[in-house]
């Protein structure tokens, strides 16, 4: 199984044109040939090195970060979108070193004590050593979405995972 991260309208192709059997996105299709299965919908969550002055708070909002050395999701994005419009309503101006397409990235370069980040989930922290997920006061609507195509049959392999993202099997072919 391959894991692309791209566009939603990349993916979308992607599974119209049959050349992936699942996509992962942050909305719920409008696209009547797509099924999908919503993951999780969660807290948002500030990202700080270990030893940053915010990773003992309880929790964190955007004043916490005026000025802050910031990665952000790459621009253009949902995420992105959004997060901007909090710290934008909330008067803080960050300083923007890096944008990347992926949590995963975003906590390699908190845990090397660079820079902080906001981000949809705390899992993406969870196995990065030098990178605390502490809860961030703000209201914003995030979910993970798996997506494929109605229009043709998974292979054997794609239905063994969809059955255990669903929780219908306790392993792969089980």
């Amino acid at each position: 199984m391959c894991l692309e991260i791209e566009a939603k309208d990349d993916t979308v192709g992607w599974l119209v044109s049959q050349s992936h059997d699942f996509g992962l996105t942050t909305s719920v299709p409008t696209k009547l040939a797509l099924a999908h299965l919503p993951l999780e919908q969660g807290r948002v969550f500030c990202v700080v090195p270990q030893s940053h002055r915010l990773a003992a708070k309880p929790e964190i909002t955007p004043k916490d970060l005026n000025g802050a050395c910031f990665v952000s999701y790459i621009a253009g994005s949902r995420f992105w979108h959004d997060i901007d419009q909090v710290f934008e309503a909330a008067g803080v101006a960050r300083e923007l070193r890096f944008e990347t397409r992926t949590s995963d990235v975003i906590c390699q370069l908190v845990a090397r004590g660079i820079v902080v980040s906001v981000v949809a989930t705390s899992l993406a922290a969870g196995d990065i050593p030098g990178c605390v997920a502490v809860p961030f006061k703000v209201q914003l609507d995030t979910q993970a979405v798996l997506i494929w195509t109605k229009n043709r049959t998974l292979s054997a392999p794609a239905k063994d995972f969809l059955e255990m993202v669903r929780g219908d099997g306790a392993s792969p072919g089980g």
